[in-house]
Formats: structure tokens, sequence, C-alpha cells
């Protein structure tokens, strides 16, 4: 058994749930837009991972088709069902299972070298914390 938390409005209850590693929530945003997710887990391996965002005007696509998720292998974005270029400069030509770890590599490499800031660290990671009733607090 898995235990879920509900929010409606204020209120919070806490239910037990038989789940296999699915999630599906669906919502109101404050700006009045709707808000569905879905997320799978313990799918086949020949089954990609993808992230989907639809809005009004169009669909965005994220395929990580590597079995091991998103971000261990490379990415492919596409717009309304129509593949989108992207160019990988010195990445191209790493195997698809370095291209994401060889991209944080190549900014932590650009960071030292120009006294800069982007990959983030530690203290991002830890600035990211969950309450004891599931709940995100940053």
């Amino acid at each position: 058994m898995t235990s879920i938390f509900i929010r409606s409005n204020e209120s919070v209850r806490s239910d037990d749930a038989l789940t296999f590693d699915h999630l599906l929530l669906q919502g109101r945003l404050t700006g009045g837009g709707s808000l569905a997710v879905e997320v799978s887990g313990g799918c086949p391996p020949e089954t990609p991972s993808y992230l989907e965002v639809v809005g009004e005007t169009g669909t965005l696509r994220l395929d990580g088709g590597a079995p091991r998720g998103m971000q261990s292998g490379r990415l492919r974005l596409s717009l309304n069902g129509m593949p989108q270029s992207v160019d990988e400069g010195e990445l191209a030509a790493l195997p698809d299972a370095g291209a994401n770890v060889g991209g944080v590599h190549a900014r932590l490499r650009d960071d030292i070298a120009l006294g800069t800031s982007t990959v983030a660290g530690f203290g991002h990671a830890a600035g990211h914390r969950v309450t004891a009733d599931g709940w995100p607090t940053s």
C-alpha cells in the first residue's frame, strides 16, 4: 500500500491506495487554466519516456528513448508532431547514453573556465524539501 495525499482547497486528507508506480493528477491553475499530469513507472523497457505539454496553440513533446528514463539518453523535441532541429554542438558526436551527462559536464567546464555558476549544485537540491505529509516546501 502507498499513502496518497489529497488536497482540496485548504483541506488535506490521507488515504491508502494500491499503486504500481502510477500517478494521475487533474486540477485547475490559479489563472484558470487546467492541468493534467500522468506519470507511469514500471513500464516495459521498450516504452520510451516522454513529457508532453498540450496548450491552446499546440502540443510540445520531449521524448527520451532510453529504457532508464529521460536523463539517460538523447532527447528529441517535437512541436505539433513535427520534429524540431536542436543544435547539439560539440555533443552531437557522443553516443545517446552520454549526450545528457556530457552536456552537464560541458556546462560545468564552462562555469569553471568563465567563473560563472549555471549548473545546479548541492545547495539547489538541498533547498527542495518535502514535508512529512508529502507536500513540497519550496
